[in-house]
């Protein structure tokens, strides 16, 4: 496991005046506006009768919540928002453990880990951190957690514990006030920070990152995936991972997709395997669930083990650049 060891002086440098995160702006100003949007938030989920779809919706852009986009769950979740409701009453039940309420709704909702959190640490910022696949890389990286186990509660348990040390460790060391608003920022900035890709990164096919933005082109593209196909959701939670790409077909059968991340082609396909056995048992009901992986290089080996398998595909892409003096359209 890569560590960076030296955490105050990284601390210092991302409270220097001039420190901005890439892609979102300077950070003293992103930290306040995070703060704001907590207040804001955490007053509408403790109405939840009075919680609307369209306030849920824009609650979900990260234009609004300043945490993260989760803008592609907005249709699952607000399907019926009675039932949405009673998800998030069981959520922010703070009478019960923590451990239990988060994996009750991630069973009973299609919620993510992602999505639940964000919403518990709105609500909570002085007691709840996001569980993010960013932030699980940088506290790897930084030597705060290993590979979390146990079940969804359990592993949102080991991030939180492993946070509140970290801020405790700063405190100590700097002699300064950190809260999970600030901490979280922190990491997404160490995250985005350039410096630190190669000891984040593990070895991947895709670039680091052209994977989540080729993921979120598709899920709002899926057309040029394959006419016809619908995308039923992004980074779609099972008991068994996480599905990049879970689709519907014209026929309306599944098709599982998975973006190409490891260079272990039997890794790749064993994944693919898992996750069309766990849509065949929980949720296709005597559809038909077919995979595919998407990569943009041709590996013999992921040739030859997708042709053992009728129900597997290969598709690669291609990333074009190209200038214009008019816009294009997609």
């Amino acid at each position: 496991m890569t560590k960076v060891v030296n955490i105050k002086r990284l601390f210092e440098e991302f409270r220097s005046p001039t420190a901005r995160v890439t892609g979102i702006g300077p950070i003293r100003e992103w930290i306040e506006s995070r703060r704001k949007a907590c207040e804001k938030y955490g007053k509408v989920f403790r109405k939840l009768e009075e919680l609307t779809e369209d306030v849920f919706r824009r609650f979900l852009s990260f234009k609004e919540n300043k945490t993260m986009d989760l803008v592609r769950v907005a249709p699952r979740l607000t399907r019926n928002m009675e039932d949405l409701k009673s998800i998030l009453r069981i959520l922010l039940d703070e009478s019960r453990d923590i451990k239990d309420r988060l994996n009750e709704v991630l069973k009973l909702s299609g919620m993510g880990p992602a999505t639940a959190t964000t919403i518990l640490h709105i609500c909570y910022p002085e007691k709840y951190p996001v569980w993010s696949r960013p932030k699980e890389e940088v506290l790897k990286a930084l030597g705060r957690i290993e590979e979390l186990t146990g079940s969804y509660g359990d592993k949102y348990q080991q991030i939180i514990e492993a946070e509140k040390k970290l801020i405790e460790e700063l405190k100590e060391s700097m002699d300064v006030d950190v809260d999970f608003v600030e901490l979280d920022s922190f990491l997404w900035w160490l995250y985005r920070k350039e410096k630190l890709r190669p000891e984040l990164e593990e070895e991947r096919a895709l670039p680091f990152q052209a994977e989540r933005e080729l993921r979120d082109f598709l899920s709002m593209y899926p057309e040029k995936i394959e006419k016809g196909l619908q995308v039923e959701g992004v980074e779609y939670e099972t008991g068994v991972g996480r599905i990049d790409l879970l689709c519907r077909d014209r026929e309306g059968n599944y098709v599982v997709i998975e973006l190409k991340k490891v260079r272990d082609s039997d890794k790749a396909v064993g994944q693919l395997l898992r996750y069309m056995g766990w849509v065949k048992e929980n949720i296709a009901k005597g559809k038909k669930v077919r995979g595919m992986i998407i990569t943009h290089e041709f590996d013999e080996k992921l040739d030859y083990a997708v042709k053992a398998f009728d129900d597997l595909k290969v598709k690669y892409y291609a990333i074009k650049f190209e200038l214009s003096d008019e816009p294009f359209k997609v």
